[in-house]
C-alpha cells in the first residue's frame, strides 16, 4: 500500500571498533580532498595542468566543461559535498550524488589519458569514494529490493525505521582501546597513498599539497572524534 513503511527493525547502536575508526578517517580525508579541490578553484582559479596546456582528450574535455560553466559548477559542488562529509551531515546522500563526478574523473584518468599523474589521481578518487559507499551501504539496502511498491518520500519522514542509534558522548572502553590499532592501519594506508604519488615519473613525482592535505585532515578528524567519543573518561 502506498505510504505504508516496512516493519521497523530494532535499533543497533554502533561501536567504534577498529574499522569504524578507519571509516571516520576515510570520511574526513575524502571530504578534505574535495574541499581542497573546490576551494583552490574558487579562491585562486586553479585548474588541472591538462586544461592549462589544452592537452588533447582530457584537457579538451575540461576546456569544454569550463566554456559551458559546468566545470565551475562541479568545483562549487565539491565544496558542498566536502563540507557535508567533514561535518558528518547527510553522508549517504552526499556519497551517492557525487558518484557520477568520481566516475568521470576515474574514466578520464584511467581510460582517456592513462599516463603520468593521472595514474595516481584516478585510482585515488575511486579509492576514497568506493570504500565509503560500502561502509554506508546499509542505508542503500532498500534500493536493492527486486520487487517493490510505491513508497512516498514523506511517508517515512523522519527516516528512522531501520537506522542505527547515534553514538552518544562518553564512549566505551572498547573505543579507547581500538584507537591504537586503527592508527597503525591508517598510517599504513596513508603511506601507500603518498607512495603512489611519490613514485610517479618526473616531473609529476613531487608531492603536492593535494596529496598530503587530505591525509593530514583525516588524521586530525580521527583524533577529534576520538577525543569527543572514544577516550577514557
Amino acid at each position: 500500500m502506498i505510504g505504508s513503511p516496512p516493519s521497523s527493525a530494532p535499533n543497533i547502536a554502533p561501536r567504534y571498533g577498529l574499522w569504524s575508526w578507519v571509516i571516520v578517517w576515510w570520511r574526513f580525508a575524502f571530504g578534505a580532498h574535495l574541499l581542497f579541490s573546490g576551494i583552490a578553484f574558487a579562491a585562486t582559479g586553479w585548474v588541472p595542468m591538462d586544461m592549462t596546456l589544452a592537452h588533447s582528450g582530457t584537457g579538451q574535455f575540461l576546456i569544454a566543461l569550463n566554456k559551458t560553466g559546468l566545470y565551475a559548477c562541479v568545483k562549487y559542488f565539491e565544496i558542498v559535498i566536502g563540507t557535508l562529509l567533514v561535518t558528518n551531515r547527510a553522508v549517504p546522500l552526499a556519497l551517492v550524488i557525487h558518484m557520477p563526478i568520481t566516475m568521470m574523473i576515474g574514466y578520464l584518468n584511467l581510460v582517456v589519458q592513462p599516463h603520468g599523474r593521472e595514474l595516481f589521481t584516478g585510482p585515488q578518487e575511486l579509492a576514497f569514494h568506493i570504500p565509503l559507499l560500502v561502509a554506508y551501504g546499509g542505508y542503500y539496502a532498500p534500493f536493492l529490493r527486486w520487487r517493490s511498491e510505491p513508497w512516498l518520500l514523506f511517508s517515512n519522514l523522519p527516516a528512522h525505521s531501520t537506522l542505527p542509534a547515534p553514538l552518544k558522548a562518553g564512549g566505551t572502553s572498547d573505543a579507547s582501546t581500538r584507537i591504537l590499532p586503527a592508527c597503525l592501519v591508517l598510517t599504513g594506508m596513508a603511506l601507500l597513498i603518498l607512495a603512489g604519488s611519490r613514485f610517479l615519473p618526473p616531473p609529476e613525482r613531487q608531492l603536492v599539497p593535494r596529496d598530503w592535505f587530505p591525509i593530514l585532515c583525516g588524521s586530525l578528524g580521527l583524533l577529534l572524534v576520538w577525543f569527543r567519543h572514544g577516550r577514557p573518561r
